[in-house]
């Protein structure tokens, strides 16, 4: 790892990584509705343009993926990692025919900006206007962007060349993301307490994948099965 550019981040120099991520939608009249049965927060609290932490465990209660949703309109974008996002889609795709409500995964079709800095600095809600078609997520560490996988290039030139941003490692980026990103998770966005001994979990690497029980009871309207 290059300890220089480590220092530099840490103090205050923007840096960004690109990864794969997982951005799905779930939009329509009943969206809210369905999503209330299978996420662990209330989304009917979710004003137009916010995000928030969620989980979303299985039948038995068990963690498939932590989340950020952020709702525009009728619409929840779910953010989740890559390992989780396909069985994530399934498991939300299957209750579809149950509901006036669609499921999209709109991954492949975006490149994952990781942005390290000062919000004040980093963080435009408004990226769509230079980016048609780009989606910001806020965060206390700087922010994070899906622009669409035709602008990767145009965009990681303007970070390098116009912002003086430092594109990092991956090696790097789990260094921060552990120490800055992870733990800044829990006091940037509104979070269920379940949720808090989860993501501190996640944070020290003890996640099993089936070892996680959420101590949520979910309705039963769309639950057809685990």
């Amino acid at each position: 790892m290059d300890l220089n550019i480590y220092n530099e981040i840490r103090s205050g120099r923007a840096g960004f990584f690109v990864q794969p991520r997982g951005l799905l939608s779930v939009h329509g009249k009943e969206a809210v509705q369905f999503l209330d049965g299978m996420i662990t927060n209330d989304m009917k609290t979710l004003e137009d343009g916010e995000q928030m932490l969620a989980a979303f465990p299985n039948a038995q209660g068990r963690l498939l993926a932590l989340v950020r949703v952020q709702r525009q309109g009728d619409r929840f974008l779910i953010e989740t990692e890559e390992t989780t996002r396909e069985k994530l889609f399934q498991n939300l795709f299957r209750f579809t025919f149950a509901g006036d409500f669609f499921v999209e995964d709109l991954s492949e079709q975006f490149s994952y900006f990781e942005v390290f800095g000062s919000p004040e600095d980093v963080y435009h809600a408004d990226v769509a206007d230079m980016f048609p078609g780009a989606y910001a997520f806020a965060a206390k560490h700087g922010a994070s962007y899906f622009l669409p996988i035709d602008q990767t290039d145009r965009v990681r030139n303007l970070l390098v060349n116009e912002n003086n941003s430092i594109e990092i490692a991956e090696e790097l980026y789990e260094v921060l993301r552990i120490e800055y990103l992870d733990r800044s998770l829990l006091h940037a966005y509104p979070i269920a307490p379940e949720l808090k001994r989860v993501w501190s979990i996640v944070t020290a690497g003890e996640l099993s994948g089936s070892g996680v029980v959420l101590n949520y009871q979910r309705s039963t309207l769309f639950d057809k099965g685990q």
